[in-house]
């Protein structure tokens, strides 16, 4: 019980003070990586945080070898960005392409990509979690982990959300 109120606290506290406060946000999410260990953890780790509210994960519309292959340009989040639609209407989910690299045991790298239509991207999109605390831990050292995960979800979001 005490992880459903960390996840959805997560969740929630995002969107504290907004309409959106009652139901989680819906999202396009897309996880791609060169390295198959480390897309399956993080696979794991967006199915537990969806799983548990932080956020409704809906089927993406962009194609994922298209993604795929921006795992080989210098420029990964410009490629994304050209790919990833921005929203038509405020209410539909936007996209976001989560880089996944393995980072030790473990522990991932993540770099969340949204449109860039809105907003220019954040430092909260770059982030390193321990995929291992964020789904089997407890306490503090949990809350951190899932905190850094969704803000990097939340903060990709936000380049395709309008000011």
């Amino acid at each position: 019980m005490r992880r459903i109120g960390v996840v959805v606290g997560l969740a929630l506290g995002a969107f504290v003070g907004s309409a959106e406060a009652s139901i989680p946000p819906s999202y396009r999410v897309v996880v791609v990586s060169a390295d198959k260990e480390a897309e399956a953890r993080s696979e794991a780790l967006v199915q537990y945080m969806s799983a548990w509210d932080a956020f409704a994960r809906v089927a993406p519309t962009v194609r994922e070898h298209e993604v795929r292959a921006c795992l080989q340009v210098d420029d990964f989040p410009g490629c994304v960005r050209g790919l990833v639609p921005t929203p038509e209407h405020w209410q539909d989910p936007p996209h976001i392409v989560i880089r996944a690299e393995a980072a030790g045991p473990g522990r991932l790298t993540w770099t969340c990509v949204g449109s860039g239509a809105y907003r220019p991207p954040t430092d909260a999109q770059q982030v390193e979690v321990d995929g291992r605390t964020a789904i089997f831990g407890d306490g503090e050292d949990q809350t951190a982990a899932l905190r850094a995960a969704i803000e990097c979800v939340r903060s990709a979001a936000l380049e395709s959300s309008r000011p």
